[in-house]
């Protein structure tokens, strides 16, 4: 949820929204104190070397000249000591998870490819296969589309419109209407960036189907 604070600068109440707070936080930075105009103010004079103090809770630079040393000390790098190190995830290994298109893209992928293996090993023909794979492909894209719902309003990770799309674009879309229009609550009915695009797919589907027999020699 967004969060409202007071520039420490100039007094005026600004906001940051929880994107906002979760970026700094991932990046291990402590969330601003000041609003962007003061942000911006203090950038432009900081890099022309004459920054100085401009309200309460200020920070000395070193380009200011009216300022002793002691002020510019480097403060001591925190250490963690070794069993904390080894116990502490790199930040580095966790990005790609935190990245929603990974994240749900592997999900999906992953247990469409499951679904696929266990059916080969089965040893079922190649179209049970293909049956089975499709199954699997709207069964994920139902789970997605219900967990986003769900979630929506939230602060947890939605799922990308570009993953539900592309779920309905390789054959999920027949869970995809279901997910969308077949439960009380809707889901995603009135964005028009979402229905019209998921509405191109199943047209471009339908006609693929009935051109289907043409390609393949039966009329």
């Amino acid at each position: 949820m967004s969060q409202h604070y007071t520039c420490i600068d100039c007094g005026r109440g600004y906001t940051l929204s929880h994107e906002e707070q979760r970026w700094y936080q991932e990046q291990g930075w402590p969330l601003p104190k000041r609003c962007e105009d003061c942000r911006s103010q203090r950038r432009r004079e900081r890099d022309s070397g004459n920054i100085g103090l401009s309200g309460p809770g200020s920070e000395p630079s070193t380009g200011s000249r009216h300022w002793p040393a002691e002020f510019f000390e480097q403060r001591p790098e925190r250490k963690l000591d070794q069993r904390q190190a080894l116990s502490r995830p790199s930040r580095r290994s966790l990005n790609w998870w935190r990245n929603p298109y990974a994240r749900f893209g592997l999900l999906s992928l992953g247990f469409v490819l499951l679904a696929g293996a266990v059916a080969l090993a089965a040893g079922l023909p190649w179209w049970l296969v293909l049956v089975v794979v499709v199954v699997a492909v709207n069964g994920i894209t139902l789970a997605l589309y219900r967990y986003d719902k769900a979630i929506a309003g939230g602060e947890q990770t939605r799922v990308p419109e570009a993953i539900l799309l592309a779920l309905a674009f390789f054959g999920g879309s027949p869970a995809a209407y279901v997910a969308t229009y077949c439960f009380r609550q809707r889901h995603k009915v009135q964005k028009l960036s979402f229905v019209l695009p998921f509405w191109l797919i199943v047209t471009g589907q339908i006609l693929a189907l009935c051109s289907l027999p043409i390609w393949l020699g039966w009329l």
